[in-house]
């Protein structure tokens, strides 16, 4: 998920990194009623277009170690 490269080892650099993904994750307000509405259990984000629905589900798994149990795209 991360596309960027570290530099080399110096003496000088501390030697542990931290790996940040690239993608963005926002969480939107979905509308309370209509017809897009979601039940209580669910919650509505936006995110990276180059993230697919397995990117999605990693992410919040792994990073926030929510459970997930279906992902859903919309373009």
């Amino acid at each position: 998920m991360t596309t960027r490269i570290h530099r080399l080892w110096q003496p000088s650099n501390p030697q542990f990194r931290v790996f940040l993904p690239d993608f963005w994750v926002k969480v939107v307000e979905a509308p309370t009623y209509g017809r897009k509405r979601l039940p209580k259990n669910c919650v509505k984000f936006e995110v990276d277009k180059r993230m697919s629905r397995h990117d999605v589900r990693e992410y919040l798994e792994k990073i926030y170690q929510l459970p997930v149990r279906d992902v859903r795209i919309e373009v």
